[in-house]
């Protein structure tokens, strides 16, 4: 689901949507710009850039604009890429930006390289240094991307074109505060960079937190994706059911990753230890619990998508759950939540659906679980189960408590669960 430029850029071309872009999809006409859908990797990193609300999901683009699809893909082929927003190009004129220097970035993800980028391209003068404690670069793209993304991996191939620089060099498996000091940086280089990123999901303060079996989102990630530091995790996959708290891609990638058929997975660059545990996984239903309501939840509707089209795959939602008030719903109306707008009319298509019959595999979504606690289970020993407790608030969804407070509602024992965070 390639991003689409329509009417409101013409005449109206900002272009700091193009300094966003990590794959150089943008092309430039004259009077407006169009994206490649052949390159775009549906980041949705242009859409919050652009300052005219001209960009949306193919999927969204409103009714009266449909021939910008076609203008889009057509334009492409014949304009010329845009590297760099007109702004960023008029901002190289200090005298002090050719003086020779010399930087220090910490990490080796996205944003290490795009402040590598950022550096070389607005001081011609510098010499840019990076260190990775492992020996591979790229980070998260390596390490964090779903192994069925692997057109976002494909972001890697712009930072090896910053990495060609005669002024960039790379420096695998340096830890800072092993083999360097931060005081030794600093001796040698004008300016240190720090773009580790956080490495440990943050810690939850729940009853039950530090239960066998429950994991952060970035352990459990880094897992299947085969990050060294996690290749001794095995995880206990036996119990059939599996808990997530949090609502974001991230919790949208670990619960597709649990329930997608093996013959799928195979397809892709998941670690070979993580593909044989999944094989044999006893999971065969999923629960997603949500702190606030849909209007609040952080997915992207592509991710969402993604689990609608999995065979054998039962999506269930409450309807309830989907009622809005009336402020909420005048705030969906906004420009800047079409996504969250194309988010409830996929959950409600997915409320919508018949039950029919028991699917292999079973994923349900549960909102406005403000309070959660783990609890071991005698019947199973280390399993946990998420128990989502208290009264719903009103607010988030719009609409008031359906549970009288302190009553709770408790998902089946043996549940174990990764903990992706309390991020919606």
């Amino acid at each position: 689901m390639a991003y689409v430029v329509t009417q409101n850029c013409i005449g109206n071309k900002h272009t700091s949507c193009v300094d966003v872009c990590p794959v150089e999809a943008f092309r430039e006409a004259p009077q407006m710009l169009f994206i490649d859908p052949d390159v775009c990797i549906d980041c949705n990193a242009c859409v919050s850039a652009c300052p005219e609300g001209a960009i949306f999901p193919r999927s969204m683009v409103p009714d009266d604009q449909q021939n910008f699809i076609t203008l889009n893909a057509e334009g492409a082929k014949t304009h010329p890429v845009i590297r760099e927003s007109i702004q960023s190009g008029r901002q190289a004129g200090s005298p002090l930006a050719n003086l020779p220097s010399r930087f220090a970035i910490v990490g080796s993800g996205p944003s290490g390289f795009y402040a590598a980028e950022a550096l070389m391209k607005q001081l011609p003068g510098a010499q840019v240094d990076m260190f990775e404690r492992l020996p591979t670069p790229f980070g998260l793209v390596r390490y964090g991307v779903a192994p069925d993304h692997p057109r976002i991996k494909s972001v890697t191939s712009s930072f090896e074109r910053i990495a060609e620089n005669e002024r960039f060099r790379f420096f695998g498996n340096v830890q800072i505060g092993r083999d360097l000091s931060s005081a030794e940086l600093r001796e040698h280089y004008h300016g240190v960079i720090y773009a580790t990123g956080g490495s440990q999901s943050r810690p939850l303060t729940l009853p039950g937190a530090d239960s066998a079996n429950i994991f952060g989102s970035s352990t459990f990630v880094g897992w299947y994706n085969g990050h060294p530091d996690q290749a001794a995790l095995n995880p206990d996959l036996s119990s059939n059911t599996a808990v997530i708290i949090g609502i974001g891609n991230v919790a949208l990638d670990i619960a597709r990753l649990l329930v997608l058929p093996t013959e799928q997975l195979a397809k892709t660059d998941i670690a070979d230890h993580a593909l044989k545990a999944l094989a044999a996984s006893g999971i065969n239903e999923v629960c997603l619990l949500a702190r606030r309501g849909p209007a609040q939840a952080a997915f992207t509707p592509k991710e969402l998508e993604q689990l609608m089209a999995i065979p054998g795959l039962q999506l269930r939602v409450d309807a309830a759950d989907l009622e809005l008030d009336n402020a909420t719903a005048r705030q969906l109306e906004q420009p800047e939540n079409a996504e969250a707008r194309q988010n409830l009319s996929l959950l409600r298509e997915i409320a919508a659906r018949p039950p029919g019959r028991r699917q292999a595999h079973s994923l349900h979504v549960l909102y406005q679980s403000r309070r959660v606690r783990s609890c071991r289970c005698p019947r199973e020993r280390g399993a946990g189960s998420a128990q989502p407790t208290g009264a719903r608030p009103t607010g988030c969804a719009g609409r008031p408590p359906r549970r009288p407070a302190g009553s709770s509602a408790s998902r089946p024992c043996g549940a174990r669960h990764w903990l992706s965070g309390l991020g919606d």
